[in-house]
């Protein structure tokens, strides 16, 4: 309970103050009461309060007074009691240091309820902040827990030196873990302000952000603190944000929380989402919020699979991802994309991990194709599961290679033949002909052929072997690529075919080509 000295000269609107202010429920105990600031300053001196009420007006020592001689000794935080007309001692008394003021006449037991809220709030965090330098270094346990988190270890070998969150629990006795939604990350700041307004004044919010993952921890000054409640507009159709767990919030117990709410979001993300942002998931599996109580929640059936430690890309395959990427092998890419699927299913690696996986792929395409502006994770964002976080990365490769083939593509002024030659450009490895083009643009074959020779000046025929032996060049200089490789890669039905019309082109062998490259 916190300390409470109440100073008030009138007799009537003391008592009244002593009978109205819910004291107990909020937290708060009255110690002393005195009718004149000279009193008030000993009690202050020898009681050391946490609170003292003031009235501002009194004979004698006032209240700005004896807030600020009251400052050489003690921390206690003030509120001033003022009447309607004494608005400029109030100002006088918030410059000062008073952390708010109640109007005598007024002050009914909702706004006296909503100053102590506040008050305590204030006292706990003072309280765990005092002697120390760094009153945010709650941000370096979190990160401890989190990387123990990820490595798999036993909680039992967490500290256990008594740190921030350990005296956090002493003002706190109840946590409650929220990991967001991936598809839910981009309204994470509404989501926090949100939370916060609608929070008792008695919680704490703290935000604790790592590998792109979003957790909030609520911190309960009794386990009777209602829930947060679900998400109404603009955040529709996605009312349920987060993956919910409640119970103790020692240090250890903090971690299984977290741990647990992890494991449920994952197995959530390989069930491709499941019904992850469509509605809320509390530690009963159910839609409802969880049910207070004293000891962590136990962990789902989902959740029994344990993402591996230390999971990553083998050299093996992101050298083929980057053989690929050379060779604008846009098919060869999908496939590889889902065998690295496959194995991050297999291995249930960390949702987390998947999206930093598909951030690298990017990232490597943006560098091979020498985009000006590298992938953002906007690019992934608001994917809700392993399946849909890899058709985003097929589609940001796509939006790449069209690109990439537009900036090198002349515009011959009919949109019919833009399109034939961007989708040859686009499909070099497959088999492509002038029929299957005729019917790709909904024209006659023989009009096409006269139409493409007539806006290019040369046959269909002519631009598709010209376009695969420029490619073919730019494999042979850029990559180690072999050349029957680099034949399959640009569509030439075999070894021989491919020699025989790059010669036709260059007047080189593929290999004579590459060994005269400066």
């Amino acid at each position: 309970m916190w300390k409470v000295l109440l100073c008030e000269d009138e007799p009537v609107v003391r008592a009244a103050l002593v009978e109205q202010i819910p004291w107990e429920q909020a937290g708060f105990t009255l110690i002393a009461e005195a009718d004149n600031g000279a009193d008030a300053l000993e009690l202050i001196r020898s009681l050391q309060p946490d609170l003292v009420i003031t009235d501002i007006v009194m004979p004698g020592l006032d209240g700005i007074e004896l807030l600020q001689q009251a400052r050489a000794f003690s921390e206690a935080r003030f509120v001033m009691l003022t009447c309607m007309n004494e608005f400029e001692y109030v100002r006088l008394a918030l410059e000062y240091g008073a952390s708010g003021y109640l109007l005598k006449l007024s002050a009914d037991e909702k706004a006296l309820g909503e100053m102590l809220g506040k008050l305590d709030k204030e006292l706990k965090e003072q309280s765990l902040h005092q002697g120390s330098r760094e009153p945010f270094r709650f941000q370096q346990e979190y990160r401890e827990l989190w990387e123990r988190l990820l490595s798999g270890r036993d909680a039992a070998t967490g500290r256990e030196e008594a740190g921030y969150l350990h005296r956090l629990h002493e003002l706190y006795p109840l946590a409650e873990v929220r990991v967001l939604l991936p598809a839910c990350r981009k309204n994470a700041e509404m989501v926090e302000a949100q939370w916060k307004q609608a929070l008792p004044s008695q919680c704490l919010l703290h935000r604790v952000d790592h590998s792109g993952v979003i957790t909030f921890v609520v911190w309960m000054g009794s386990a009777a603190a209602p829930p947060l409640p679900q998400q109404e507009e603009p955040l529709q159709p996605e009312p349920g944000c987060a993956i919910v767990r409640r119970g103790g919030s020692s240090y250890l117990g903090l971690l299984e929380l977290w741990r647990s709410a992890l494991l449920e979001l994952n197995s959530l993300w390989y069930e491709d989402g499941g019904a992850a942002g469509q509605e809320e998931r509390a530690p009963g599996g159910q839609g409802t919020d969880p049910q207070p109580g004293g000891a962590e929640e136990q962990p789902q059936e989902r959740t029994a699979c344990i993402p591996a430690v230390g999971w990553s890309l083998s050299w093996s395959k992101e050298k083929r991802w980057m053989r690929c990427l050379e060779a604008r092998d846009r098919e060869g890419l999908r496939q590889l994309a889902g065998e690295i699927w496959r194995e991050m299913r297999q291995a249930f690696v960390w949702f987390f991990q998947a999206e930093g996986m598909a951030d690298r792929l990017l990232t490597l395409a943006a560098h091979v194709w020498d985009r000006a502006d590298p992938p953002t994770v906007d690019a992934y964002a608001g994917a809700g599961g392993h399946i849909a976080l890899k058709m985003r990365l097929e589609e940001q490769l796509d939006r790449f290679l069209e690109e990439l083939y537009q900036s090198e593509r002349t515009d011959t002024g009919r949109e019919e033949i833009n399109r034939v030659m961007e989708y040859v450009l686009l499909h070099l490895k497959e088999d492509i002909s002038l029929r299957a083009m005729a019917h790709y643009v909904n024209l006659d074959e023989r009009y096409l052929s006269t139409l493409f020779s007539k806006q290019t000046g040369g046959t269909f025929i002519y631009f598709l072997q010209q376009a695969r032996v420029a490619r073919a060049k730019s494999l042979l200089l850029e990559t180690d690529l072999p050349i029957r490789e680099i034949g399959e890669q640009t569509g030439f039905a075999n070894e021989n075919y491919f020699y025989r019309i790059f010669k036709r082109w260059t007047g080189e062998t593929p290999a004579q080509f590459r060994k005269g490259k400066p």
